[in-house]
């Protein structure tokens, strides 16, 4: 088999997704409508390759210094490149202010998306992933084709 791409993250997690909230107002706790997001801080991934619905969304609290993540809410829609919606009946559990990077905590799904960033086409066929845990602490998703 031949290896198509891999991509590691540093773990444990939480894990940054480059998707940043969009909107000079922030947006207040319990908001259900969707959120306006970008990638273009750091020109990575949008979030349909970042975030997936039903997958925890974490956050900084930016009310309290040094505050470290909190749950902000489980995704229920992602909508497009620049649009996530929260809408599990309760909403954000806590404030966002614009610029402020959303984390998750299982990066499986990220890791497919960077993966197509380096030269892997989403029309690539993979037809294996090993998933391992690195020596230097990282965990590590390799895509393999071929027989």
């Amino acid at each position: 088999m031949a290896t198509i791409a891999t991509v590691r993250f540093a773990g444990p997690g939480p894990y940054g997704t480059n998707v940043f909230v969009n909107n000079a107002s922030g947006y207040a706790a319990s908001t259900t409508s969707a959120l306006a997001v970008d990638d273009t801080l750091r020109g990575a991934l949008d979030v349909r390759s970042a975030i997936r619905p039903l997958q925890e969304v974490w956050a900084k609290n930016t009310a309290v210094a040094g505050e470290p993540l909190q749950f902000l809410a489980n995704c229920s829609a992602v909508g497009s490149a620049t649009a996530i919606t929260f809408s599990d009946g309760v909403g954000l559990r806590l404030a966002l202010v614009d610029n402020q990077e959303l984390f998750v905590i299982d990066p499986s799904f990220m890791a497919y998306g960077i993966a197509t960033m380096s030269g892997f086409t989403a029309a690539d066929k993979y037809d294996k992933v090993n998933v391992c845990w690195s020596p230097r602490n990282e965990i590590c998703y390799t895509f393999f084709a071929g027989a």
